[in-house]
């Protein structure tokens, strides 16, 4: 594929190099979402229900934005190293 930029990168790969980036970082940032609306939701009052909510949220999100971290590093690292 010719590369029509003087960097080494057309314009429109550029555009979806930082499309792929923003989607994979939505992606990425769902979990931390669907935890704060829980959070909101059940509004936990004393020490111990907010522990267990927190406990949950870290137990069964955490997992899902580590994942997601991961994923989000590797997208991004290849997108950087297209060209090399």
């Amino acid at each position: 594929m010719k590369r029509n930029s003087y960097y080494g990168r057309s314009f429109l790969d550029s555009i979806l190099a930082i499309l792929v980036l923003v989607g994979i970082s939505v992606l990425c940032f769902i979990p931390t979402g669907i935890f704060l609306l829980a959070y909101f939701l059940l509004s936990p009052q004393g020490f111990w229900q907010k522990f267990v909510v927190f406990g949950g949220g870290v137990w069964f999100l955490g997992i899902f934005q580590f994942v997601g971290l991961i994923f989000f590093t590797i997208f991004w690292i290849g997108i950087l190293l297209k060209d090399l």
